[in-house]
């Protein structure tokens, strides 16, 4: 699935459920596609978890990572539930040093899932549209570090994804 796809899907979403203000109310979402969000203290190494059974699921985050890094994660997992349904019922994410994993037996598929959940999550959380519409359609100085963190608390992410939307997008100087 490329990149292009996985983006016009979380639109698609975005546009279903009737959203066009930032943030993104990912817990709303998630309500929408019969997800249940919990709480649930992981450790230190892991970010999230879906476990799916049938049209339903239940999303667990760290509740001890920071709250833009719970949106990011339970946005990724949306990303999972739409993206990759069919193919597995359960998923883990695992953090080090900010870089997702997925945990199984085949290393390249699980990679590219994964890679796929946060190009999903990073559309879900911060839409083309509404960024190149709160940019004025002008690009970003990513060494700019206030007006990164002005976009970023705008959509409520880190600074660090909003640089790599950015770049994804490129949007840059």
């Amino acid at each position: 699935m490329n990149f292009d796809l996985i983006e016009r899907k979380a639109s698609m979403l975005i546009n279903e459920i009737g959203l066009s203000s930032i943030p993104i109310p990912v817990e709303e979402i998630a309500r929408r596609k019969n997800l249940i969000i919990r709480p649930f203290d992981f450790g230190e190494d892991i970010s999230g978890a879906l476990i799916i059974e049938g049209d339903k699921g239940v999303i667990g985050f760290n509740p001890n990572d920071p709250k833009v890094r719970q949106r990011f994660t339970i946005a990724h997992e949306i990303g999972h539930y739409v993206l990759h349904r069919p193919l597995s019922n359960l998923f883990f994410d695992q953090t080090s040093n900010f870089s997702i994993q997925f945990r199984s037996n085949s290393k390249s598929k699980d990679y590219l899932k994964e890679r796929q959940a946060n190009v999903f999550a990073a559309a879900l959380l911060m839409p083309k549209n509404l960024l190149i519409a709160h940019t004025r359609n002008e690009k970003i100085d990513l060494s700019d570090e206030r007006s990164l963190k002005v976009l970023a608390r705008m959509f409520n992410v880190s600074s660090t994804a909003m640089a790599i939307r950015i770049s994804n997008l490129n949007l840059i100087l």
